[in-house]
């Protein structure tokens, strides 16, 4: 009954143009991939995030991943690579502190 109601709606929205010229109407969706955050923690990470409040292991694990990127697109060889590598290293390590501090928190 709900689904009926909400369709009926979205389609009269949709007549009265109330989707038309929304921001990034057209653009491909953009979703973040939160697999390595338990499924029951996910919303409350959302509404922290959505608050612009990002938990520490959040923010090391973007930071792992633009760093990673980086590596990628260095060359083979050079200082520095080696920087970067050696700055990947030391956020996997404070990422994984993270993570077992909150781990320590929920028991």
């Amino acid at each position: 009954m709900f689904d009926q109601i909400i369709e009926q709606k979205i389609l009269e929205a949709q007549r009265k143009g109330e989707f038309d010229n929304l921001p990034g109407m057209g653009a491909p969706q953009q979703f973040e991939d939160d697999s390595d955050i338990p499924p029951e923690s996910r919303m409350a990470y959302r509404i922290l995030k959505n608050a612009g409040v990002i938990p520490e292991e959040l923010q090391l694990r973007k930071e792992l991943v633009e760093l990673k990127q980086l590596i990628a697109d260095e060359p083979v060889q050079g200082d520095r690579r080696r920087q970067l590598l050696a700055r990947l290293n030391q956020a996997e390590a404070r990422y994984q502190a993270a993570l077992e501090r909150r781990l320590r928190r929920q028991v």
